[in-house]
This record gives C-alpha cells, sequence and structure tokens, in this order.
C-alpha cells in the first residue's frame, strides 16, 4: 500500500511516500533479497485484486490464504515504470481505449455498453 511515513531527518524533517508490503505493513525497500513485487489477480466478476508484497514469504502468505483465482506477479521496478508511463500517456497508440468506472474500473478495447441493471 501506499503510504506517506513521517520522517525525523536529518537534513529536515519530512513526509516521504513508501510502498507498504500489503502482508507485513513493512517499507518495501531497494534492490535486496526479499525486494518487492506487486501480485495481483482478476475475478470472474470483472474485480481485480492487486497487493505490493516483500519477495518470499509475504507473497506466499498472501496467495495461501487466498489461492484461487491464480496470482500473477511482476517485478516492483518493472511495475512502477510501467505505472509512471501510464500515467503520462496511457495507450497511446490504441485511440479506442476508453476508461471505464465505477466497479470495476478497467480499461477496455473498443466500444463498452454498460450492462443494465436487474430489475
Amino acid at each position: 500500500m501506499l503510504a506517506y511515513l513521517d520522517r525525523n531527518g536529518p537534513p529536515a524533517a519530512s513526509a516521504v511516500p513508501v510502498l507498504l508490503c500489503d502482508q507485513c505493513l513493512t517499507p518495501i525497500q531497494g534492490d535486496v533479497p526479499n525486494s518487492g513485487i506487486v501480485i495481483w489477480r482478476n475475478h470472474p466478476d470483472g474485480t481485480q485484486e492487486l497487493a505490493h508484497v516483500h519477495k518470499g514469504p509475504c507473497a506466499r502468505a498472501i496467495q495461501a490464504a487466498r489461492p484461487t483465482p491464480e496470482w500473477n506477479w511482476e517485478e516492483l521496478d518493472v511495475w512502477l515504470a510501467h505505472l509512471v508511463h501510464n500515467t503520462k500517456a496511457p495507450f497511446e497508440n490504441e485511440p479506442n481505449v476508453e476508461f471505464v468506472a465505477p466497479r470495476p474500473s478497467q480499461w477496455r478495447q473498443g466500444k463498452y455498453e454498460r450492462p443494465t441493471p436487474p430489475q
């Protein structure tokens, strides 16, 4: 999860953005053993689940607690690079993509027909 942590300094006190592991709630830091990955899975109803976790025990614990559907994963640095790119120019070469919100919020190719709510 993304959070701001208060830092006492030096050189000065500040609030710094960090990614906390969704399993153990400690910061995911750097390129060290047990650095971070992003895991996600898509549910049949179109919703998606995503977690930022340490490699190894934290990732295995989340996946074991919720084994199906199957989880996908990506290295945190790769995922962050994609996120930065997509906040600037998502799908710049695909003009017929539209963002559909609310629930489930997701990108879809082509025209999206909103389902009619049950009567």
